[in-house]
């Protein structure tokens, strides 16, 4: 009888190592993150056109960085999770818009009120852009792209 309890003690214990063992394998290492510090949205052509602006961490820390790698990206599509999915298929990093400060909007997308609202439903219910993110409005469109 002392034996099977000893038997039900042990499996136990794997069981709970086992789970506390391999609880953050599908977290994403702070090295394999894009942190996006400043974002751009227009409309044009029936697409959003969004420009990702990255820190240039060689220049603010010495911190070595890839030979091609680009600190402004522009992508379009019809819809904004179009546009991620876009950015993560081209990027083996994902997108972090947790420390975004700022986004401005160009008059293409200001004139368009749909498209307005859409992407304003859009960033509303993303919970990584923070509620103080300053937005800003251009009478120009964007000449990032």
């Amino acid at each position: 009888m002392k034996r099977k309890g000893t038997r039900f003690v042990l499996v136990l214990f794997l069981g709970i190592l086992i789970n506390l063992l391999t609880g953050c394998t599908q977290m994403t290492q702070i090295e394999d993150r894009d942190f996006v510090l400043a974002m751009g949205v227009g409309f044009g052509d029936g697409e959003y056109k969004v420009t990702y602006a990255r820190p240039d961490l060689h220049a603010l820390t010495g911190q070595p960085v890839g030979k091609n790698e680009k600190f402004v990206m522009t992508y379009s599509g019809t819809v904004i999770s179009e546009i991620e999915e876009d950015y993560a298929r081209n990027s083996d990093k994902r997108l972090d818009l947790r420390h975004l400060k700022i986004i401005v909007l160009d008059s293409g997308i200001i004139e368009n009120r749909d498209k307005l609202h859409e992407f304003l439903g859009f960033i509303e219910n993303k919970y990584e852009i923070s509620r103080n993110t300053l937005v800003f409005y251009t009478k120009d469109e964007y000449h990032w792209w």
